[in-house]
């Protein structure tokens, strides 16, 4: 199937998704956890190349349904659409991707003592792309969710809540086309697995947030690394890192102020990043679930 034709029908199931009655929205400064999520900076001059870093996700609107009349596991439908750009650096670990989201929410309460309130099987089918649209892929996530109940006193979040994320899975797919294929590198295949943490710290409007995403390729991939000596681009097998560490400093309803620092790769291009460090202003809401225990 053309490429052309698989990123059409992607986004026509995005569309299909609108339908659903979308939900209030409630805010959040965990990005793991929101629905619409977007980052920004930038910095423009006369005599200077404008600088920005963007990093943008939705996945809203929702459509839920219960499967069964208890309504204790139930489906979620969403699209999913993500774009991450970084003019001014080094490294450019642009993406987008355009996904349609499927959520099997099992409750767990009962069998694990509430320590793990909800199992989550998640598959996300998509297109992802780079910026400049060099690299091109179809990508099928499919993933297990483990989301932990919050730590803390009285199991609260308002001051120092502690909520953990537990994932693993597979990302299955084809690569149509990279920096160094013009055919592609073809078959996609890598074992996936992620951990998110949201820590806060004291008082409710700071918080510390951390991603971990860890992958290994079962088939060669692309890798671009830049550095002061040169550049390193190959295809290899190697396995690929990504963290993310942030401070979340709430300044507004929906607002936050966050430096954020930054190091490793992200399909489909796997770009290294080198230890980015960034301030920007964050916006984050989720969606508020009619069925979610």
């Amino acid at each position: 199937m053309p490429f052309k034709t698989i990123v059409a029908l992607v986004v026509f199931c995005d569309l299909i998704a609108t339908w659903a009655v979308a939900q209030p929205l409630v805010p959040t400064d965990n990005k793991a956890e929101a629905d619409i999520f977007a980052t920004g900076a930038m910095t423009a001059a006369g005599n200077a190349d404008t600088v920005y870093a963007w990093d943008l996700k939705s996945n809203y609107p929702k459509k839920e349904w219960p499967l069964g009349a208890s309504a204790n596991h139930w489906f979620v439908f969403s699209p999913k659409l993500e774009f991450v750009a970084n003019k001014g650096t080094n490294a450019n670990p642009d993406r987008l991707s355009a996904a349609g989201n499927l959520e099997m929410w099992l409750f767990t309460s009962d069998v694990t003592g509430a320590l793990l309130p909800n199992v989550v099987v998640a598959n996300v089918l998509g297109a992802e792309f780079d910026r400049d649209r060099v690299t091109k892929a179809f990508a099928v996530q499919s993933l297990v969710r483990g989301v932990f109940r919050t730590f803390g006193p009285d199991q609260q979040l308002d001051t120092l809540g502690f909520v953990p994320w537990l994932e693993a899975g597979v990302e299955t797919g084809k690569n149509f086309e990279n920096k160094l294929q013009p055919d592609g590198s073809g078959t996609i295949g890598r074992f996936y697995a992620g951990v998110n943490a949201y820590q806060r710290l004291g008082r409710p409007w700071i918080a510390v947030t951390g991603i971990h995403q860890f992958r290994k390729p079962f088939h060669e991939e692309i890798f671009l690394r830049k550095s002061e000596t040169g550049t390193d681009l190959r295809l290899s097998k190697d396995a690929r890192h990504y963290t993310e560490i942030a401070l979340i400093i709430n300044v507004q309803k929906f607002l936050s102020i966050k430096p954020t620092y930054k190091r490793g790769t992200l399909p489909p291009a796997f770009n290294y990043l080198d230890n980015e460090f960034s301030l920007a202003l964050q916006f984050g809401a989720k969606a508020q679930s009619t069925l979610k225990k």
